[in-house]
């Protein structure tokens, strides 16, 4: 009696796996390595891991994402690959260690290079034209800005529904509301009535949490805003909200 065959084990070839591939074979190109693109993963996977692996111009995300793409690939011509192996296991320690980065809140590559100080934004700030210069929307564009990075910053959704008023008596436990005082020491606060975590047990047992008291500089930028821009909401666009997406 015959013995039947194993039936080969195919996993999924993605749209991203094709694009990592291209970029690769590109790679061997500008080397001048002289690879045929259709076969190049399967007849020099030994040479590949080492470009892989010591290549000092590409991070760590972008290694494991060739490491795992080999590995797919080596692995739907022949699951018994040791390579395929290999490969995968390297793409897997490489994962495991941008875990461990983000678990000790470490930033990787990436964000190193896009990281800027609060001190960076406070300059940034101290640049911008007055308000008398420039146009509504850059006026409000401006003022997202100096909110963010003067006040602690809330979900998107307070921002694009809060009503800016200066009568505590509008407080209505359907919405949100930037609430100021102009009279004597100028205070200005976040009401933050509708949110995700508003129906946590702790926001029942302390309302305070939902009365955030702005900076001195937050305060004097609410109310520098609305008197330059008389308006119902703190973001709107033809007395309307801004939706998530304008924000």
């Amino acid at each position: 009696m015959p013995i039947p065959k194993v039936k080969q084990i195919i996993k999924p070839w993605t749209l991203n796996h094709q694009k990592k591939e291209n970029a690769l074979f590109s790679t061997t190109q500008k080397l001048n390595l002289g690879y045929n693109k259709e076969t190049f993963i399967k007849d020099h996977k030994k040479e590949l891991f080492k470009l892989i692996r010591d290549n000092k111009d590409w991070k760590d995300g972008t290694k494991e994402g060739y490491f795992f793409t080999v590995a797919r690939k080596l692995f739907n011509i022949n699951n018994k690959d040791r390579y395929a192996k290999l490969f995968s296991d390297a793409g897997f320690q490489l994962m495991q260690t941008t875990k461990e980065k983000e678990g000790n809140n470490e930033l990787d590559e990436k964000e190193q290079e896009n990281f800027r100080t609060h001190q960076y934004f406070l300059n940034l700030i101290s640049t911008l034209e007055t308000t008398l210069n420039i146009s509504k929307t850059e006026h409000l564009k401006q003022l997202l800005l100096k909110l963010l990075v003067l006040q602690p910053p809330l979900r998107t959704s307070f921002y694009t529904s809060a009503i800016i008023t200066n009568n505590k008596q509008d407080n209505d436990p359907n919405y949100n509301y930037v609430y100021f005082n102009r009279r004597g020491s100028h205070k200005a606060f976040y009401i933050v009535n509708k949110d995700k975590a508003s129906n946590y047990k702790i926001y029942a047992i302390n309302k305070n949490l939902s009365k955030i008291e702005l900076s001195k500089e937050a305060t004097d930028v609410i109310i520098e805003s609305y008197e330059n821009y008389p308006r119902n909401y703190l973001f709107e666009i033809d007395n309307k909200p801004i939706t998530d997406g304008t924000f």
